[in-house]
């Protein structure tokens, strides 16, 4: 009862403040329209959502399949920074870690391939 009060304070508010009249809307009405709304607000979190799930899981799953996830890993980051970027991020983590990386005949990023396994396989065991 204290929100239909409140509901009928506020169209009165309005009719006062801006002499135009609102017309009657039944609880029915009201009731199918927050439904319709609630339905298109879980149809678009789904439509949205599901895909990114699906790629996701996609990726993890050739990951997975890979003989070595390492080289995936690197070419998912030189896809993503391209080149220039992968050359600037093999510089940093070679100086980081400070061993020459072996040289790995067609793989997209050598170095940061074999930096990246050299840098993660202690959390690979450990997990």
């Amino acid at each position: 009862n204290t929100l239909e009060s409140q509901a009928t304070a506020i169209r009165n508010f309005v009719i006062k403040k801006h002499n135009f009249h609102l017309p009657p809307v039944s609880r029915k009405v009201i009731a199918f329209f927050y439904i319709i709304i609630v339905l298109n607000v879980l149809i678009a979190f789904t439509v949205v959502t599901v895909p990114q799930v699906v790629e996701s899981w996609r990726y993890l799953k050739q990951i997975m399949l890979s003989d070595n996830p390492y080289v995936e890993l690197a070419s998912s980051i030189c896809g993503f920074i391209g080149p220039d970027g992968t050359a600037r991020l093999e510089v940093l983590l070679s100086s980081l870690y400070g061993d020459a990386p072996k040289v790995m005949k067609g793989i997209e990023a050598p170095m940061l391939t074999h930096t990246l396994q050299s840098s993660l396989k202690g959390y690979v065991l450990a997990a």
